[in-house]
């Protein structure tokens, strides 16, 4: 199932402030490394003036993946193939509560649709991977080729 990532966020943020989870687990496998670190840290960045922000703590793996290939016709045999693939582990976490109170939990208020970048952390946006229009870049006008 493919979410919006404003939508992820809200609802990792939800599951958080219901007091019913310490920790929520985000895993990526493979292309999806990197929507889960910026997953992770998008979460850090918006918990930040709660009462209580969030940690992060990350462990990496490879996991080994096996493909089965199967022919769709009799002319062709079956084929197994082997490889690794890197996997992350991402731990998000609430520290430095004092108290298990939902009402201190949820210190925040709403969690902003529209999240505002502070200074020096990187803005939300939708992870690397969909369409981009980069712009050409311009010959320097010494370089003749």
């Amino acid at each position: 199932m493919v979410r919006s990532f404003t939508v992820t966020i809200y609802r990792c943020h939800k599951l958080l402030e219901s007091g019913k989870y310490d920790a929520i687990y985000v895993h990526g496998l493979g292309a999806a490394v990197d929507r889960a670190v910026n997953l992770a840290l998008q979460l850090k960045v918006t918990s930040v003036g709660c009462v209580a922000p969030l940690e992060v703590s990350a462990n990496t793996s490879t996991i080994d993946l096996i493909d089965d290939y199967i022919p769709v016709d009799d002319n062709h045999d079956a084929k197994t193939r082997s490889r690794h693939s890197s996997a992350i582990h991402i731990k998000v976490y609430r520290v430095g509560t004092g108290s298990n109170s939902v009402s201190d939990m949820t210190a925040c208020g709403k969690i902003p649709v529209d999240i505002k970048v502070s200074e020096g952390l990187a803005p939300l946006q939708e992870p690397a991977g969909g369409k981009t229009s980069k712009k050409p870049k311009k010959k320097h006008p010494s370089s003749k080729m």
